[in-house]
Parts: C-alpha cells; structure tokens; sequence
C-alpha cells in the first residue's frame, strides 16, 4: 500500500520548519510513502526545497485567499490520487481545506508557533476542527493552543525531526576562521534578531564580567539583523559596543553553514522569551555540545527538565552567569552529560524518529 502526500508550504525563507521539511524530503526513500511539494510563496530557501528528491509544483500565491490556488491544488489531489495533504501553516491549511471538499484527501496540520492576534487564533481553531489530525511541534505549543488537546485523540505531540549526517558533515573551523588560538574558549548562540522571540541581550548583560575574569572567552552570535525591527540587534550591538568587548564578541549575521558552527563552540548558550521548539538548542544536543539554555517551559520539556542540558533561570543574570563559571571551571561532567544526551536525543529528534512516527500516523489515518 502507497500512501500519497501532498506537503504545502507557503513561507519559503530558511528556518525551522523549512529545513524540517528539507530533512524530511532528503530522507523519504520509503516505499510506503510518496511526497509531493507545492511551493506557493517567495523566499531565499526556495531553491533548496526544489531540489529535494520529490516532485515538485510551484504556484505562486498573489492575494491572501486565492480561488486559482484552490484550484490548482485540487487537480494535483487529483492527479496524484493524493491521500493526505500535510500542511504547516494557517494560509495553507485554508487554501488546502477548500480544495479537498468533497474528494477523500484527508488534512493533517501542523502547528509550530502561536498566533500573533485573535482572528489568526480563531482561523487556527476553525482549521485545526476540520483537520483529521492536528500535530504540535511540542506539548508546550498544543497545550498553550489547545488546553484539552491531552485528552483527544486527534491531537498528537510531534518534534521536529533533524538530519544528523547534515550536522554531523560540519568541520569546525571556526575559530580558525575568527584567528583565536586553540586555548580559546568558544561559546555561541544560533537565532535571529528579528522579534522579541529570543532573548539575546541577557547573554550580553553577562559578557563584560565574564571576559574581565577571563582573557581566554569568546563569544559568537549568528542570526539576521531585521531590518523591520532593528532594535533587537542594535540594543544587544551597541551594549558590547560601549562596553568595550567587540573585540571579543563576534555578531555573524546569517550563515549557512550551522553544522560548521556547533562543531567548533565549546559550549551553546541560548536564551529565549518564547521559543516554541528551538530547533538551534536541539542541533546543539546532537551535536554533542554542551548546552545552557533558560528554563521555560519548552525547553524544560525538551531537555526532559534538564537531563539533555543545564537550565538557568530565565533572565536571571546572576544564574546565567554562574552556570557559564562552573563549566569553564570544570567542563568535564558537561561534556559528559552531553555525550548521553546526544543519544537520547536521537531517539527523539532525529529525522529517522521522526519519519517513522509520521509514517505511523499517516497510516493510521
């Protein structure tokens, strides 16, 4: 037995749920499975999707709701004799909604983030009612959306699943890319300074008291400036500027090359008001890295409450502060303590973990 699927995704700029899908297509040689890719948006990661070993569609949306897109979609459910169509976004879930009326396609969605307003949570209630299957990229989300979720069986937990052999491809060399020496000490924080999601300023409230106390720390960030919003980036650039530490803190925009990054820090710090998964937290796990992270309630689930990392309070500098100490003191029970994470969280984050439950779901419905 084949079964069908029809994946629709309309925001096309890298992240989270891009290179999950990304992973997900590079890794779907399965007989029972077969994947078809409508892009329907604009973005930087679009050309990456198009050479996933699927086949793809490409319908470019021009308005929110879009008859010709309903349309275009129901004859690929036709042509492919579509099963189920899996969407991970509100837009497409519409779109998708009406062209499935009447044909036996069944709808599974996926939510990965909470809405910003109450029309946008009231459209993701309507949809999530009509799906056959509604899937949250962690406990956290569905329970925040969903208060009763726990006790329907439509919803289900699924964490993302992410492709080790990518992460595992990364050489590390970037300490010799920065010219710091192999005595120094390399910590990093992976995620974009384009809303108050992540909490990037508390780690630069603790670095100036840190690099007096140590000539040998560095520290790198990775993630886009928001040109939108500014301030996010700026509060955190000029902080390091007026306390005189630029010369140890290294701002690195957008890279691409994530696996080259986790395989040279010597310890991953990340900070977060309101992650929903945090995949940059979970790649440095099966990375092997040690990883301090805040301990909200996403990230208490997903370190199983600080089994797979150490948890600091959420904006508590003091605590942040005395974490990094200890592991600069004595790093050996952290690097232990992430060699058995790394492990356990194969079993649970890897692309394989998470394409076999996906298997499992799809032929239960």
């Amino acid at each position: 037995m084949i079964i069908n699927v029809l994946i629709i995704i309309d925001c096309l700029d890298k992240g989270g749920l891009q290179m999950l899908l990304y992973d997900l297509l590079n890794n779907s040689d399965n007989q029972k499975l077969k994947f078809v890719l409508l892009l329907t948006g604009n973005g930087n990661f679009e050309e990456d999707l198009r050479r996933t070993t699927t086949t793809t569609h490409v319908y470019k949306r021009w308005k929110k709701i879009d008859l010709g897109l309903v349309n275009y979609t129901r004859k690929i459910l036709r042509q492919y004799e579509i099963d189920i169509i899996h969407v991970h976004e509100s837009i497409s879930c519409l779109h998708a909604y009406f062209a499935q009326i009447g044909l036996k396609t069944k709808l599974v969605y996926s939510l990965h983030g909470y809405p910003d307003k109450l029309i946008d949570k009231l459209l993701m209630q309507f949809l999530a009612n009509k799906s056959a299957k509604v899937l949250g990229v962690s406990q956290t989300v569905l329970t925040n959306l969903f208060p009763s979720s726990k006790m329907n069986e439509k919803y289900h937990v699924f964490y993302n699943g992410i492709d080790t052999k990518r992460l595992a491809s990364g050489p590390g060399e970037l300490k010799k890319e920065l010219e710091l020496n192999n005595e120094s000490i390399l910590l990093g924080m992976i995620g974009n300074f384009i809303n108050d999601v992540r909490d990037q300023f508390t780690i630069c409230k603790i670095l100036p008291e840190l690099f007096n106390e140590h000539s040998n720390i560095y520290f790198v960030f990775v993630g886009t400036k928001s040109s939108k919003y500014p301030i996010y980036f700026d509060r955190c650039f000029n902080f390091c500027k007026e306390n005189n530490i630029l010369h140890r803190v290294f701002f690195l925009d957008r890279r691409d090359d994530i696996a080259n990054i986790l395989n040279s820090l010597d310890l991953f710090v990340y900070s977060s008001n309101k992650d929903t998964f945090g995949i940059a937290v979970v790649e440095a796990i099966l990375c092997g890295v040690p990883v301090i992270v805040n301990d909200i309630p996403v990230f208490r689930e997903l370190t199983q409450n600080g089994k797979l990392a150490t948890l600091f309070k959420s904006k508590s500098i003091y605590d942040l502060g005395q974490k990094i100490q200890d592991f600069i003191a004595n790093p050996k029970p952290y690097h232990e303590k992430a060699v058995k994470a790394k492990e356990k969280a194969f079993e649970l984050y890897s692309i394989e973990a998470h394409f076999e439950k996906l298997s499992n779901l799809y032929l239960s419905i």
